[in-house]
């Protein structure tokens, strides 16, 4: 997952993807892996603008989750990142 979130995908390639990313963080028994899924939704979006309203979801789900380490990643790239780059990089 880390590697596949850096390589160069376009609009569609991306969706399905997250697809995939959103699957592993729902149902995948290991916390690792669903922290890895959220960490590559993370990484997808800052390139696919078009997918911040999925990973605002997914980061919805992360934060009101059962698994410690899932909330804890999900507050680590959490909201304040995603208005900052809505409102084009200035403080919100």
């Amino acid at each position: 997952m880390a590697i596949t979130s850096r390589i160069d995908m376009d609009a569609r390639e991306a969706e399905r993807f997250y697809g995939t990313l959103k699957y592993r963080l729902h149902n995948d028994k290991s916390r690792i892996v669903k922290v890895a899924a959220l960490q590559a939704a993370y990484d997808v979006q800052t390139r696919h603008s078009a997918l911040v309203p999925l990973f605002t979801a997914m980061l919805s789900f992360a934060l009101s989750s059962a698994w410690p380490s899932v909330a804890a990643r999900a507050r680590t790239i959490g909201p304040d990142d995603i208005h900052r780059r809505a409102a084009g990089g200035r403080q919100v």
